[in-house]
């Protein structure tokens, strides 16, 4: 937030290596980036599983990227439940609205039936980051020189956006940050 108190016009990077963990936590990321005035570019390297996810595709459309060896997992919320018998239905009344939760903000920014997506998260399903583009989770990998555009940028992104990116995707790069700048 203080980065696009800072300059909301000027796009936010988020790199993500994460094997996931607190839905809430991951939940309150989310919401940020979707509250935010900047674009935030999310960046998925080494694994981006479970929760980490939901961050990943909840970047900018058009600006949700992978490098070529990273790995996406999704799968639906998981948790446990010990005590009395009516705790135990509390929070499995709880997980089962966590999981129509994740199930409906990944059918949002994949574009994908709740339905579809519903069953594809009931088990651990890995990704290649050309799958993640198919999916819709991502919009591109980022390779050596360039983002490698695997699938149509989605209706929704700015036409000026897509213009910019099909004439220099490598405006949508990470630049090189001088060491003087990272603290």
């Amino acid at each position: 937030m203080l980065l696009d108190a800072k300059d909301p016009k000027k796009d936010i990077r988020l790199f993500i290596n994460s094997s996931g963990g607190s839905l809430s936590a991951t939940l309150a990321i989310y919401d940020v980036v979707q509250l935010v005035r900047a674009d935030v570019s999310t960046v998925a390297l080494g694994i981006v599983a479970s929760t980490a996810s939901i961050v990943l595709g909840g970047g900018t459309k058009g600006k949700r990227l992978a490098m070529p060896n990273a790995r996406i997992m999704m799968h639906r919320p998981r948790g446990g439940a010990g005590g009395e018998a009516i705790d135990v239905e509390i929070l499995a009344r709880e997980l089962q609205n966590n999981k129509k939760n994740v199930t409906r903000l990944i059918s949002e920014f994949t574009g994908r039936p709740f339905e579809e997506v519903e069953k594809d998260i009931d088990r651990d399903r890995y990704m290649s980051p050309i799958e993640a583009v198919e999916y819709g989770i991502i919009d591109g990998v980022i390779d050596r020189d360039n983002i490698i555009p695997l699938a149509p940028l989605p209706e929704k992104v700015n036409s000026t956006l897509a213009d910019q990116f099909r004439e220099n995707p490598s405006k949508f790069m990470t630049p090189d940050i001088p060491d003087d700048k990272i603290y």
